[in-house]
């Protein structure tokens, strides 16, 4: 093995003396020079003398699980979607319609966020038009409907009319939202 060590140049690192700069022992230092050598106590210091990470940090809280009874007439052009916008909040799931006319983004019937309560408190306090309403709270929770304020189609457009007939109302949203634990 020492013959492959002589012709790769690898340093024997059982000569090295091994210590951390700052606690009480004199730096790293070779007892020998080798090529590499200096290299090699720098890399190790480095690994061998590092704090310890920070630990990660408190993760938030999970929301409590919902369920919501989809109204019947609901169909296909209905879909369930994460909403990936960056927020204060702990989830938000939106219903998104999805146009006939496919030059046109599919738009939101329904979103329901979760956000803590300390949260929510702060935001609904914001000035300006609401985030939308309280449905209940639960744990620390409070869960709320965002709902469009107008439809988004072309007045008459064959969009329009069943963006119109798949809208809810409020009191609907509330009858038909629960809190699953």
């Amino acid at each position: 093995m020492s013959a492959m060590r002589e012709r790769l140049r690898v340093p024997d690192l059982r000569s090295l003396a091994l210590a951390c700069p700052g606690q009480g022992a004199p730096p790293l230092s070779p007892r020998r020079r080798e090529p590499g050598v200096v290299a090699a106590l720098l890399l190790t210091t480095a690994l061998a003398c590092a704090p310890e990470p920070p630990p990660p940090p408190a993760a938030a809280p999970s929301p409590i699980a919902w369920a919501f009874d989809a109204p019947s007439h609901w169909d296909d052009r209905v879909t369930l979607a994460e909403d990936e916008a960056p927020g204060d909040y702990l989830s938000a799931r939106v219903f998104l319609y999805a146009p006939r006319d496919t030059t046109v983004r599919p738009q939101v019937l329904l979103g329901v966020v979760v956000y803590d309560s300390a949260t929510w408190a702060r935001v609904a306090a914001e000035p300006g038009p609401p985030q939308g309403d309280s449905l209940t709270s639960a744990a620390g929770q409070v869960f709320v409907a965002g709902m469009p304020q107008s439809n988004p189609f072309v007045p008459g457009s064959a969009d329009a009319l069943t963006f119109d007939s798949l809208t809810v109302s409020l009191d609907t949203v509330r009858l038909r939202f629960r809190v699953v634990r």
